[in-house]
This record gives C-alpha cells, structure tokens and sequence, in this order.
C-alpha cells in the first residue's frame, strides 16, 4: 500500500549499508566454486564467511571506497591487527591488477587530500570522482546495486 509518503534516506546509513553491501560482493567476486578466496596481503586461503573486505586506500576516502580494484578479500588478521598489511597489499594488488591501477588508486588518494599534481594527472572521469557530493539516494543506489550482485553470486556460488 502506497500512502504517497516518501521516506527519507539518512546520509550515513545508506553510505553504510552501499559499503557493507560492496564489500561483501567484491569478496564473492573473489571466491572459487567451493567459496575460498586468497587475501591480497599475504595469500592465506580462507573461506569468504572468515574474509574481510579490505581496503587499499582507507574508505574515509570517498574517492576511491567503491572502487573495485580497492577492495579486495583479505584474511582479519591482516586487515585487523596488521593495519591492512600495506606492504603485502600494495605487492598483491600490483600482482591482480597491475603498476598502472595501483599507481591510480594513489593518485586518487593523493588528489582527495590536495595533491594538484595527482589530480592533474587523472583522467577526466576519475578527476570527477575527487569533488563528487554523495548523497543519500546515491549510496541507496549503489545498495541495491552490489546487493544484487551479492545475491547473483551467492546463489551462483552458493556460498
């Protein structure tokens, strides 16, 4: 029944419930057939329930917290109590993506905290990504999209 009264979406819980939900899909994205994923910092198998979503680039940074390439499965022991196993993360994402993506997210990160120089060396599409206002129905948005993913790949996989 539709009363014709709009709810309206809180900033902060759409934002955490778009992350939460991109998260999870992209270590999906990441598991085999019988749901294990390798973490990106230091190879351990694990299964995807025991996985974080790890970050390259810390999600305060909106510019690159739903990038793909920088969220990546990772065992809890390097992305808790090693503080994302940097060193291990960066060599393991060289390795996934390539020197170019890697050198991308960086730029992006570089550019968001002021960088003139990393900013001026994105392209116009990623240059975008620095300045763009996320609103509440964006990160709706981006919700029901990687849950939908979520559910394709779990049923897929049946993880």
């Amino acid at each position: 029944m539709n009363t014709g009264i709009t709810k309206k979406l809180k900033l902060s819980t759409e934002r955490e419930k778009a992350l939460k939900s991109f998260q999870k899909a992209r270590k999906l994205q990441d598991a085999n057939d019988l749901g294990y994923v390798k973490c990106i910092s230091c190879g351990a198998i694990i299964h995807v329930s025991e996985a974080d979503g790890g970050h390259f680039i810390p999600r305060q940074f909106k510019a690159t917290e739903l990038e793909p390439s920088n969220v990546n499965a990772q065992c809890r022991k390097c992305n808790r109590f090693e503080a994302g196993n940097q060193i291990g993360y960066r060599k393991g994402l060289i390795e996934k993506y390539g020197e170019a993506e890697e050198k991308r997210l960086e730029n992006l990160h570089d550019a968001a905290r002021g960088s003139e120089e990393a900013y001026n060396s994105l392209p116009e599409e990623d240059k975008a990504l620095i300045y763009s206002k996320r609103t509440a129905q964006y990160y709706h948005s981006e919700y029901l999209k990687w849950n939908k993913v979520c559910n394709q790949l779990a049923e897929r996989e049946r993880i």
